[in-house]
């Protein structure tokens, strides 16, 4: 299903880290990666997080022997360095009025890969717009990769067209830290 695109991408990525013992995925809706990475045979830990109440009622039936909290990616400074060893943020940081705090604590919570996704910016495209309830921030290459932290280097970059609409393209980042 189209709607699939994205995860699917995410899904590839996972399984350079399968040897993880535990993934933190922020923004994890119902649960649908920790569903497909248990059916590819990841054993480790999950922790999923979300804002949406209703979500994570659906996340908790649906996978009754995962972990899901109800949180803020803006409010993960609670969690202690390098507590997981992948962590996942897709199709969030997009709709945030900035980024750059809550990267540095994404960089700062994982222990070998971070994951995440953001609105494309290209030259002449918009810096933001607002649809609806959504807020949608674009960020260029140089400024995403511009926050990456010293002991981190960029394995993978991958620019995708959103499911939801195709004039947005999304840029996904993976990061590994260099040990």
């Amino acid at each position: 299903a189209k709607a699939d695109l994205l995860a699917i991408s995410f899904l590839e990525l996972f399984l350079l880290a399968k040897d993880c013992e535990n993934i933190l995925d922020i923004g994890s809706c119902d649960g649908r990666y920790i569903r497909w990475l248990r059916k590819l045979g990841y054993k480790g830990q999950y922790t999923g997080l979300d804002v949406t109440k209703t979500f994570l009622e659906r996340a908790r039936k649906d996978n009754p022997e995962e972990t899901f909290l109800l949180g803020d990616i803006r409010e993960i400074k609670q969690i202690g360095d390098r507590a997981f060893g992948m962590v996942i943020v897709p199709n969030v940081l997009m709709h945030l009025e900035e980024i750059e705090t809550p990267i540095l604590h994404l960089f700062r919570v994982a222990r070998k890969y971070l994951i995440f996704s953001v609105y494309n910016k290209w030259p002449g495209g918009p810096d933001n717009s607002d649809q609806g309830d959504f807020l949608n921030r674009y960020y260029s290459f140089e400024y995403v990769s511009g926050l990456r932290q010293k002991d981190w280097k960029l394995r993978r970059f991958t620019i995708v067209y959103s499911p939801w609409n195709e004039n947005f393209p999304v840029s996904q980042y993976m990061f590994e830290r260099v040990l």
